[in-house]
């Protein structure tokens, strides 16, 4: 079977995307956010990979306008992981913040972000991992990948010096956000 090219790629993640059911319009409040990301972490542990154990440990003072409160989970390495809940216990968004070469050679980062597009959308480990692979093969140092959701909600990946992986909450795009620098 020949490999499939990045136009056919990108199709069968559309295709995949428009069978979401419709009802997924909303995004998830903060505490399903959570709950999701530990059982997408199982979920995954299940089929044989190995993401991080998910622990959460809160930030205190960690938004200066103090309309978040921000949750960090720790990874081993050159990572940031963050989860920004707003105060009324809504998701705002997950970022992950990490060097090229971390990526690459750590499989448990490319784990923890489908996890988290997993809990995000509630979406198999197969359609999340295409989306992710899709990310990071159209991002690069010049240029920015982004996917929007059936909730209108956005996946991004920065490339650069150093990579930033977002999932925003699709009220949250238009306004500043510590999540979103």
């Amino acid at each position: 079977m020949k490999p499939l090219t990045a136009a056919a790629t990108m199709l069968a993640i559309m295709v995949s995307m428009s069978l979401v059911p419709s009802a997924r319009a909303a995004d998830p409040t903060c505490d399903q956010f959570k709950r999701r990301l530990v059982e997408a972490g199982h979920a995954l542990q299940q089929a044989g990979l190995s993401p991080p154990v998910i622990k959460y440990i809160p930030k205190p003072g960690s938004d200066p306008l103090g309309e978040l409160e921000v949750f960090a989970i720790p990874v081993a390495g050159a990572v940031d992981v963050d989860l920004f809940c707003r105060n009324d216990r809504r998701f705002d968004s997950f970022d992950v913040l990490f060097w090229p070469s971390d990526f690459k050679s750590f499989l448990q980062l490319r784990y923890l972000m489908t996890a988290a597009i997993m809990a995000f959308t509630q979406w198999e480990p197969g359609l999340a991992l295409k989306v992710l692979d899709k990310l990071v093969a159209d991002v690069d140092a010049d240029k920015d990948a982004n996917i929007v959701l059936p909730s209108k909600a956005a996946l991004h990946l920065y490339g650069g010096g150093y990579v930033n992986f977002q999932i925003n909450a699709a009220d949250a795009l238009d306004g500043p956000s510590p999540g979103k620098e």
